[in-house]
């Protein structure tokens, strides 16, 4: 069996004073840890996770969910600059969700790239504002760079139960009794599903009545009406014109 990886820490008794008594088990285990220090080996550190850039210190090297990078502490200019420092005007290809509020995420300096009149962008700094007119002057305009579409569009979801059969297969039909709707399944869908993802939904079905598979003949019990089905559906561009790191 291989080794499993430990904190490099080591444990020092420390003297304890004569006459401590124990009642019992979880009474001696307090004296124990009472009187035993720990130290972490002197080149090992650990880092704080945050989802954008603090504006104040919290340590030389932290890591930053929002930017996917660790970034270390300038204590010239006082803010957080990425460890790999990504370049004004690099454009990275990223997975957003279908159905955001916004493609945009301008604390962290990603701009999406869709076609918009940079005037017409709101929340920007006057410095990305600046970097945005400088990268982009033939009218103000941004690149319209068309997204990868990772799932269709307009997929549904239908929240509930396989209740008889092994699954449904990709495009068939499946169909409601009472509502009589119709719906095209998405891709092969098998047991232990709790939704049943659909497109092209015809006719207006309701929260209770079976799902029938006019191929596979498998049954579906629903939990309620289709909803709007949000996955990862888009890859798209984005700009970055640095970060909108608030003052401390």
């Amino acid at each position: 069996m291989p080794a499993i990886n430990q904190l490099p820490i080591t444990l020092t008794p420390i003297p304890a004073p004569t006459g401590i008594s124990a009642l019992n088990f979880d009474q001696l285990l307090n004296n124990i840890c009472s009187y035993i220090s720990a130290s972490v080996q002197a080149n090992v550190s650990f880092f704080q996770i945050f989802s954008s850039p603090p504006a104040s210190f919290q340590g030389n090297l932290i890591f930053v969910t929002g930017l996917e990078n660790f970034m270390v502490w300038d204590v010239n200019t006082g803010q957080y600059n990425p460890l790999n420092q990504i370049p004004i005007g690099g454009v990275l290809q990223q997975s957003v969700i279908y159905g955001a509020p916004s493609f945009d995420d301008l604390q962290n300096g990603f701009v999406y790239l869709n076609g918009r009149v940079i005037s017409s962008i709101a929340g920007l700094s006057a410095t990305q504002q600046d970097n945005l007119n400088a990268l982009y002057p033939n009218g103000g305009i941004l690149p319209n760079v068309q997204p990868l579409a990772v799932f269709p569009v307009g997929q549904m979801a239908i929240v509930g139960t396989l209740t008889s059969g092994t699954g449904f297969v990709d495009g068939e039909t499946v169909t409601q009794t009472t509502s009589g709707a119709t719906a095209k399944v998405y891709k092969n869908q098998g047991l232990g599903i709790t939704n049943l993802i659909v497109l092209d939904i015809t006719g207006t079905p309701n929260g209770t009545d079976i799902w029938t598979g006019g191929t596979s003949m498998s049954v579906f019990t629903p939990d309620g009406t289709p909803i709007p089905y949000y996955g990862p559906y888009l890859v798209i561009s984005r700009v970055f014109i640095g970060a909108n790191i608030p003052p401390v």
